[in-house]
């Protein structure tokens, strides 16, 4: 059949009620889209409504669904029946309304009124009631539905219907005859209720995805804020007067679904007593991470206690609460908190650009970060060991989940900033090399090795630093890649490195210049590839400074029996003690040559064998000392008698006259 024919006056009061010129309404039932509209309404069963309206461009649009964000007016043309539209029955079958878009729930008309379907034709006002009601439950489902609420559909009681003492009846015999129907429509809704309820109530917050988005706390307080205000809004639908009229229909007819209300009924207020709990004492915890994320983030690590002291009470305030897996998801979300705003302290891409404009003090802020975070952990440690201890009294419930699940992202987040601080450290590290001048014979080769290195170093790491991505994702495996690499090239720098430092350690010739290449270059001895490389030429050190012990403990026993070993021009006492001193000055050299390695060689067995050698050698030298002391104190009143005994000026044979003194006077130490 022709769309023209079917179409019936639409096309006439579409143009009148729009105020069109006719061609638009021929242009638009010429375009396919507009045909394959048409014809879905009127030559299927599927569809009971057709709405027109116009478009951007003054252009006909056509939709089988109310038209959202459409605010001008809209033709609605619905069918009274189920039946394809023929030429007979288009004008019978068909009803034709204006509508103001925007809300759909205003647009609904009203025909249970007799003044309004006085004079349509019997069953008419039936439907289309009945067709008007379902649209209004459907839109103001969806319009709760976006507004976070659970709407609950109305059932279809006529509006005539009232409530006389304990009987249920109507004004009209049509009611008395439809009986049945009412309460199969009442039933019907209270199956859709349950659902509707039960739906809501499965809804909870420790639904969360591990893999999934990363939630912060808000949205735990927000979620129940929001369970609380929707509870309470079923609350009030159940208690309105149209609900009590449901439940007096159910009651009075003995229904099987008068239980299944009640039970809703239960689980609401059950669900509203838990919410208003579960809010309350959420309250304090949600203050207080309120006033963190307001804290400079230097000051978080000190209240991190604070916080896991506020979730400790929120698990032993509240019995609602007191699950496992609420209590996990609220934690893995005080995580994602500290996550944020730790990524947020960093900069993201600020980390890596820190490298070439100094890794220093952005090596303290990572630290800083790990510090904090460490500082929660170990705060949650604590809060545990806490409730076991309140547990064995009795008083409350212990953490029996997995710690590991509390901190999954966290630590992935940790293992990241270990990742960026093993790279800042090592810049740091390298950064040094450009100090680096070795002395000796090939020391200008080696030095211009060292350059070399450090040239090589920076254009590893202003690639690293050019990268456009935020090594603080965890979930980003773009740095992993950068720094897999990075691994390679200086892994490479070092095996340069420690080719220099070999051929260096190996033209030193005592304990003292070997001291003094550890101490240039001790900034890279903790790195592992080069302290195992380097480890045999620092047992070498410690060998020589035994060696240089053992000679001077030979040269004080050979040497201090000798006369001639002492100063011609001093005491023989005062020669002595001096010579000791110089003696324990090569020593204690000795031994300050074996402690700049002592911190990298922790499991060598040589430290106490040095340690005993040098105090050996000390020991020998203040028993020489004091044997020195006391043969001079023995002489020392022979020596002043004798002294005394002669003439202070005596008269010389050379007619001069003279002090008379002897060097005994001057043998004092």
């Amino acid at each position: 059949m022709d769309a023209k024919d079917q179409a019936g006056s639409c096309p006439l009061f579409t143009v009148n009620s729009l105020r069109l010129d006719p061609e638009r309404w021929r242009e638009f039932v010429s375009e396919e889209e507009s045909r394959v509209t048409l014809s879905s309404f009127f030559n299927t069963q599927d569809y009971s409504h057709l709405f027109i309206h116009q478009g951007p461009e003054d252009g006909l649009s056509a939709s089988l669904h109310f038209p959202k964000q459409v605010h001008t007016k809209i033709i609605r043309v619905s069918k009274t029946g189920r039946d394809v539209l023929t030429k007979e029955n288009t004008r019978t079958s068909l009803m034709i309304q204006e509508e103001q878009g925007g809300d759909a729930v205003s647009s609904i008309i009203t025909v249970s009124t007799r003044e309004t379907n006085s004079s349509w034709a019997v069953g008419v006002a039936e439907e289309a009631l009945r067709s008007m009601e379902t649209q209004k439950n459907e839109a103001l489902v969806m319009k709760a539905h976006t507004g976070g609420r659970t709407f609950l559909p109305q059932p279809d009681i006529p509006h005539d219907v009232h409530l006389h003492g304990n009987d249920v009846h109507g004004d009209t015999e049509e009611w008395k005859l439809s009986d049945r129907k009412l309460l199969h429509n009442c039933d019907s809704t209270i199956i859709e209720w349950a659902g509707l309820v039960s739906d809501f109530l499965q809804q909870d917050s420790c639904q969360s995805v591990p893999d999934g988005p990363k939630p912060l706390p808000s949205e735990e307080f927000s979620f129940w804020t929001s369970r609380l205000r929707n509870l309470v809004h079923i609350q009030e639908q159940l208690s309105s007067s149209r609900g009590q009229q449901v439940a007096l229909l159910l009651q009075r007819a003995d229904s099987v679904y008068w239980s299944t209300l009640r039970d809703v009924h239960r689980d609401i207020h059950t669900g509203v007593k838990e919410a208003e709990d579960v809010t309350l004492i959420l309250r304090p915890l949600q203050e207080k991470l309120e006033q963190v994320e307001q804290m400079e983030y230097q000051q978080l690590g000190a209240n991190m206690a604070a916080v896991m002291e506020a979730v400790r009470l929120v698990w032993t305030g509240s019995e609602f609460y007191r699950r496992p897996c609420r209590m996990v998801v609220l934690l893995q979300k005080i995580c994602n908190l500290l996550v944020h705003l730790s990524r947020k302290f960093l900069r993201g891409q600020e980390v890596m650009r820190g490298l070439m404009s100094g890794p220093g003090p952005v090596l303290d802020d990572v630290r800083l970060v790990i510090w904090t975070l460490q500082s929660f952990k170990e705060a949650y440690i604590q809060c545990r060991t806490l409730l076991e201890n309140q547990n064995q009294e009795g008083d409350t419930h212990t953490w029996d989940f997995p710690s590991h699940l509390v901190f999954f992202h966290l630590d992935n987040f940790l293992t990241r900033l270990h990742s960026i601080q093993e790279v800042l450290c090592v810049s740091l590290q390298l950064h040094q090399l450009d100090q680096v001048v070795l002395s000796g014979v090939d020391g200008r080769m080696w030095t211009d090795v060292v350059q070399g290195v450090y040239e090589d170093f920076l254009c590893h790491v202003t690639a690293l630093s050019d990268c456009d991505y935020d090594p603080t994702d965890p979930d980003d495996q773009s740095f992993e890649l950068h720094l897999d690499q990075f691994v390679v090239q200086v892994t490479d720098l070092e095996s340069r490195l420690v080719s220099v430092l070999s051929r260096a350690f190996e033209d030193c010739c005592d304990s003292s210049s070997a001291a003094q290449l550890v101490k240039m270059f001790r900034f890279l001895l903790d790195r592992p590839l080069i302290q195992n490389q380097v480890r045999p030429h620092l047992i070498r050190l410690v060998e020589t400074v035994l060696v240089e012990l053992d000679q001077t403990e030979r040269l004080l026993s050979s040497q201090k029996d000798r006369a001639g070993t002492f100063s011609r021009f001093s005491p023989t006492a005062a020669a002595r003690l001096c010579w000791t001193q110089h003696l324990q000055h090569r020593a204690e050299d000795a031994v300050n040559s074996y402690r700049t390695v002592k911190d990298l060689l922790v499991d060598s067995g040589e430290s106490v064998q040095v340690q005993q050698r040098f105090l050996q050698i000390v020991d020998l030298l203040q028993d020489f000392r004091d044997q020195v002391r006391s043969d001079w104190s023995r002489q020392l009143d022979s020596v002043c008698e004798f002294i005394l005994d002669q003439p202070l000026i005596q008269h010389e044979q050379q007619g001069m006259l003279g002090v008379h003194c002897r060097h005994q006077v001057s043998q004092s130490p």
